[in-house]
């Protein structure tokens, strides 16, 4: 995990001012406000991740100087990830639990959020290799091309031989989806929402 980058970003109430940046990567960490410092920082990296980055950090930072640095990245979103693996009780934010332990100056410090982000995404990997391989072959093939997985399914090594997901799908939920409903549209052009619909569906088993 040394060779992922970890990062969060504090921004201003109005959302125009970064306030503060955190990261943690191959046992360094970050913890300033300097764009430029920052661009040079995650330069070197091949995958990022964080909580929620795809909607709010990377598309807060496309518009300054370190959108060079992100080019070319692999992304991993446990957002993402958490609502589709823990769909029970999806993380829509980290657990702080710091707060109760720092002081004030503490509260909302990226580089703590950062390592909050790592503890979540072994969880998050754990629970991945838990589920039977169906499962897990219909959630790669799916969504092995999309910006907040890809980097998952490539820090795991994981790969499938190609199957039809829609069969594999309808053989999966058999008894819990109608087995005449039409995947195939949603197989191509939906891939992110079907897979949280079938985590969704799958959190109904007895």
């Amino acid at each position: 995990m040394n060779q992922i980058l970890f990062f969060d970003i504090e921004v201003s109430e109005s959302k125009k001012t970064i306030k503060d940046i955190g990261a943690i990567w191959n046992g360094t960490h970050f913890h300033k406000n300097s764009i430029t410092e920052f661009a040079q920082f995650v330069s070197n990296a091949s995958t990022l991740c964080g909580h929620n980055i795809i909607n709010h950090d990377l598309q807060i930072l496309e518009n300054t100087i370190v959108s060079e640095s992100l080019k070319n990245k692999l992304y991993i979103d446990t957002l993402y990830l958490s609502a589709l693996l823990f769909a029970e009780k999806p993380y829509h934010k980290l657990i702080k639990d710091y707060k109760l332990f720092h002081v004030e100056a503490e509260f909302n410090n990226p580089v703590s959020d950062s390592k909050l982000c790592k503890e979540l995404l072994k969880d998050e990997i754990e629970r991945f290799n838990s589920l039977d391989e169906t499962l897990k072959t219909i959630y790669f093939l799916l969504l092995k091309d999309e910006k907040p997985f890809e980097g998952f399914f490539k820090l795991l090594n994981y790969s499938s031989t190609f199957v039809s997901i829609s069969q594999s799908i309808h053989a999966k939920f058999k008894g819990r989806i109608c087995q005449n409903a039409q995947l195939d549209d949603l197989v191509q052009n939906h891939k992110i929402l079907l897979s949280f619909a079938l985590a969704l569906i799958n959190t109904e088993r007895t």
